[in-house]
């Protein structure tokens, strides 16, 4: 499974807070997918949702100015690709 996390994949908007997350995989002969770990995902680390690069995911790392430029971000995108999808 490959994850995606844009808004039209998930159904909703993205927003600058924690998500718990899951990964899961199928292993071996196993028709069925297995958990392999959790963690929480911290989306308002997430400021340039454009570009495909890392991001610390340590709690208490963030500000309160980089959470509402994240926040901001993650709108502007759902925005950009449901006006996207409109035009398919």
């Amino acid at each position: 499974m490959f994850p995606e996390f844009d808004a039209p994949s998930l159904g909703f908007t993205l927003e600058a807070r924690d998500y718990p997350a899951r990964i899961e995989a199928k292993l071996g002969h196993k028709k069925e997918w297995q958990p392999l770990l959790k963690f929480t995902f911290r989306a308002g680390h997430v400021a340039h949702p454009g570009d495909f690069i890392t991001y610390d995911n340590t709690s208490g790392s963030l500000s309160d100015e980089h959470r509402q430029r994240a926040d901001t971000a993650l709108k502007q995108l759902a925005q950009q690709l449901a006006t996207e999808s409109k035009s398919e």
